[in-house]
């Protein structure tokens, strides 16, 4: 009887070390291949930086005040690098923290995993380190701040999607986590082990909290520097027109102002899905953060550069328009659950009444920013067009090899979402929040596809078409 254990535990050894020698090559080989692969990506930066000459048009010879503002500019884009690379090398140390802990409490092996917020941080270094080049060496200076704008919207992207997916379900499960396990009845054997858990969640939960917050304040910082950047390249001395800002200054504070306050407004209800009440059943509001971000971040560019930055003024009021429109039919379901679904009538009429109340104040309001980003959408394509009177036309083969893509990645998306609902609907089940379509943004996608076709007679939108594009390759590059 004890050879028979003897002989299971022997052959359960050697699996163990063939299984170890295997996962010891191949994590030789992962680290192995992305170093190389990225010492070959700066080796090819620095032959391409010497190798590639771009040719610069002749400005007019810049005024004193040009001088003085541009030099202004270029020493902004120096600082906002420099706190966005602490920020970044901040929001990644504690990323990795933040892992290890949640694999000390789910009795994993302790391995800290590379997760999206992670690459988040990693990109937003390399953007500061971009930022920062183009902002010291003058060298090929417009080809260097527009490579810098494109990392910084693609670090943008990331961060705010990198909140979105931290908040719901990550940092929402972790604080019903906590709760749960605080409530069980525990006799005396089990109390230290626990406290020591729920002491640990807690901590989780604290600094989880700092990460979000780190992460908003990082896709600030990175679309101050796309718009720093953009006023780094000389054009922009030269294509402004005074009467077009006047028109449209007023109008541009008013937006941002509205923006502002619905962005205020999704806060409260993030902090109402948050907070233990019994009114509020399981309503998530979580979900709701990121969007509000994004919000804030519009009203607060909308008011503070009201007169320039066209191009950018349409963008946000264009991605505002079509996540907030997304974001508005996924509440309308929420809201039709709420009110139609049995388990919710039969349950206590209190928290029958919140979710629905909740539900449908978040349905309102969303349908108050998609008005507002259509009128910002609206208003600043107009002034594009009067900005852009002589704009060229370019070849249409481009265009519609980017707008198919766009539109069979908008059409997949929305689809698989709509098809998800109606199968709930028609098995009966729950409403259950999927992050996975919160995340892909198929409807901005499919926005972004029809402004690409409108490109093709407007050649003004041309600028904002090729930052959504990029926009939407960091979409597609998260999920």
């Amino acid at each position: 009887m004890q050879e028979q254990p003897n002989l299971q535990n022997e052959m359960q050894g050697g699996e163990i070390r063939e299984n170890f020698t295997t996962k010891l090559v191949i994590c030789s080989l992962m680290i192995f291949v992305p170093v190389t692969a990225c010492l070959a990506a700066v080796v090819a930066a620095a032959l391409l930086d010497r190798l590639i000459v771009v040719s610069q048009p002749t400005w007019p010879q810049y005024s004193r005040d040009q001088n003085k503002k541009y030099r202004a500019n270029r020493l902004g884009l120096t600082v906002l690098a420099a706190i966005k690379l602490f920020s970044a090398l901040c929001a990644l140390a504690l990323a990795v923290f933040v892992e290890y802990e949640h694999q000390l409490v789910s009795n994993k092996s302790l391995f800290v995993l590379i997760a999206l917020d992670h690459i988040a941080a990693l990109l937003t270094i390399v953007s500061a380190v971009v930022d920062l080049h183009s902002a010291i060496i003058n060298k090929q200076s417009a080809a260097n701040y527009k490579v810098a704008i494109g990392m910084s919207v693609i670090a943008a992207v990331w961060c705010l999607k990198s909140l979105d997916i931290e908040m719901y379900p990550y940092y929402y499960g972790d604080i019903q986590i906590w709760r749960a396990v605080g409530a069980v009845p525990r006799n005396g054997t089990q109390t230290l082990s626990v406290y020591g858990t729920v002491d640990r969640t807690y901590l989780i939960i604290i600094m989880e909290g700092f990460l979000v917050v780190l992460f908003a304040v990082l896709f600030g910082l990175n679309l101050l520097s796309a718009v720093q950047g953009s006023k780094c390249i000389q054009y922009e001395y030269y294509d402004e027109d005074s009467m077009i800002r006047r028109n449209v200054s007023l109008q541009s504070r008013c937006l941002g102002l509205l923006h502002f306050i619905w962005g205020m407004l999704l806060m409260v209800l993030v902090v109402l899905g948050l907070i233990e009440v019994p009114w509020n059943a399981n309503y998530i509001g979580a979900d709701l953060m990121w969007l509000a971000v994004l919000l804030f971040a519009t009203g607060i560019l909308y008011i503070t550069h009201s007169g320039s930055q066209l191009s950018i003024h349409f963008l946000l009021g264009f991605i505002c328009f079509t996540c907030a429109l997304e974001k508005m039919c996924s509440s309308i379901n929420l809201t039709y659950q709420s009110a139609t679904y049995p388990a919710f009538i039969r349950g206590p009429q209190d928290a029958f009444l919140g979710r629905l109340v909740l539900h449908s104040v978040q349905l309102m309001i969303l349908f108050l920013e998609t008005l507002t980003g259509f009128f910002s959408v609206m208003i600043y394509g107009r002034a594009l067009k009067q900005r852009y009177r002589q704009a060229v036309k370019y070849s249409t083969c481009m265009h519609l090899i980017l707008l198919l893509g766009n539109m069979f990645y908008g059409v997949v998306l929305v689809g698989c979402n709509v098809v998800f609902t109606l199968v709930y609907w028609l098995f009966s089940e729950s409403l259950v929040e999927i992050p996975f379509f919160h995340m892909g943004n198929g409807l901005l996608v499919f926005g972004i596809s029809i402004l690409q076709a409108l490109s093709l007679c407007y050649p003004a939108l041309l600028l904002s078409v090729a930052t959504l594009n990029v926009i939407a390759a960091s979409v597609a590059l998260f999920m």
